[in-house]
């Protein structure tokens, strides 16, 4: 129940992935995008990070927030 909980909680606290892209300066190009996880803090500001990942690692939803950003990265990649 507590990893639904926390799962909720993320979701409605305003998960959101971000792309940032990588340039190779040799190509002078961007070849490639890391996706980064963030929650907002209601206030206009991010939570920690890594405080959240390291608490998803003792909830047990690190894989449904992996799913959850490859679904993200997907969407961006269609549009």
């Amino acid at each position: 129940m507590r990893k639904a909980i926390f799962w909720y909680g993320l979701k409605n606290e305003g998960l959101e992935c971000f792309l940032q892209p990588i340039y190779n300066v040799k190509e002078k190009k961007i070849n490639v995008a890391e996706a980064l996880f963030r929650v907002g803090d209601g206030h206009g500001s991010y939570q920690d990070t890594e405080q959240l990942i390291q608490y998803a690692e003792k909830m047990d939803c690190v894989s449904r927030i992996d799913m959850w950003m490859l679904e993200q990265v997907c969407m961006h990649m269609r549009h």
